[in-house]
């Protein structure tokens, strides 16, 4: 069933990230970062309390955590470039390479501890390729791909939580940003 509910969650991640930008534009985007993520949170929990043989609930679960995760995902992109725009108006200069950068090292170095964990996890929990797996084996691996990524969103939603550019805000630095670059005279 991997193959059938990681198509059932990309699915429904690219339906709701193409309609996060109506939701973003009416709750604002720290406020839709904070509901999607908190709803991907709860929705990977429920996944994991659901029983291996309750295939409606894995779809359903998976579904809400699909939904969760697209406008989620979208918003990471659109909240980088608000930054970069923060950036210029704090220092003067515009620096997307600086700030890419330091997104593109943590990214790298999240994948890398993420891999390194999920192998201890696997290690701990006594799996074995290429057989059928015991029970503590599969615990870890729904753990991983359910609890591992619903602590990812809750982290990432409290530290939504404390991200000072509101749109209008926004909106505030990109008229100083204009008026900076209007020659005087």
């Amino acid at each position: 069933m991997f193959g059938t509910t990681s198509m059932v969650t990309a699915l429904f991640m690219t339906i709701a990230a193409a309609l996060f930008p109506a939701i973003a534009k009416r709750w604002g985007k720290r406020k839709t970062y904070i509901v999607f993520g908190l709803a991907g949170f709860l929705a990977s929990i429920a996944r994991y309390l659901v029983p291996y043989d309750n295939i409606v609930l894995i779809y359903v679960t998976t579904v809400i955590f699909g939904t969760a995760m697209g406008p989620a995902g979208a918003l990471h992109q659109a909240l980088v470039a608000d930054t970069t725009d923060y950036a210029e108006w704090q220092n003067g200069f515009r620096s997307e390479g600086v700030i890419y950068a330091a997104i593109s090292f943590g990214t790298k170095l999240t994948a890398g501890l993420a891999g390194a964990v999920q192998g201890y996890v696997l290690a701990a929990t006594g799996y074995v390729p290429n057989v059928t797996q015991n029970p503590l084996a599969l615990q870890g691996i729904t753990a991983l791909m359910t609890l591992a990524v619903g602590v990812s969103l809750l982290i990432s939603a409290l530290f939504i939580v404390g991200y000072p550019l509101t749109e209008a805000r926004h909106a505030q630095i990109l008229q100083e940003i204009k008026a900076r670059q209007q020659p005087s005279g």
